[in-house]
């Protein structure tokens, strides 16, 4: 544990952005009694909030409120971010916090798929299946890479983008 250390490559497009404009700002009037594992929880309920927009419009075959969608997903982005970076300010930053964080991610990830198959009215089982496979493929290959590199990598185009992509999409059905 005292030899452990965070490190990622990133070279998302959205990242700098992110970090200059939201998440520094952000962590600054943070106090420093905030746990970085509180703001996971608290970012990831927001794409929670997001697949109940989306079940609720499929359930009464409406698209209402569907803006709230890329609201509650940049919320999302900007919360994934900020806890890194207030755990490594109060130097809080542990192999259970990074494990916690990406668990955390996955869970958002088959959420995100859902809202995206929902907002579209996608239901065909065998197409949701293989959807969620590959994508946890994906991510079973980011962790591996970091047990093995001790470092995960993210590309120009990864996860903040794809975010983002599924939740503007989500939000332009209606």
């Amino acid at each position: 544990m005292e030899n452990y250390s965070y490190s990622a490559e990133d070279k998302s497009l959205l990242t700098p952005l992110i970090y200059k404009y939201f998440v520094f700002p952000l962590v600054k009037i943070l106090p420093e009694s905030i746990p970085a594992n509180i703001i996971t929880i608290f970012s990831n309920s927001f794409v929670v909030f997001s697949f109940i927009v989306a079940y609720l419009n499929y359930l009464h075959d409406t698209y209402r409120f569907l803006w709230l969608i890329p609201v509650f997903c940049w919320t999302y982005i900007v919360g994934d971010y900020s806890d890194g970076v207030q755990a490594r300010r109060t130097k809080t930053g542990s192999p259970l916090g990074e494990y916690f964080d990406h668990f955390l991610d996955s869970f958002v990830t088959g959420l995100l798929t859902g809202i995206l198959m929902l907002c579209f009215r996608v239901t065909n089982p065998i197409l949701l299946f293989c959807v969620y496979q590959f994508l946890y493929l994906g991510q079973i290959g980011a962790f591996w890479e970091r047990l093995k590199t001790g470092v995960i990598s993210f590309a120009k185009i990864s996860t903040s983008e794809g975010v983002m992509t599924i939740a503007i999409s989500s939000f332009l059905v209606s």
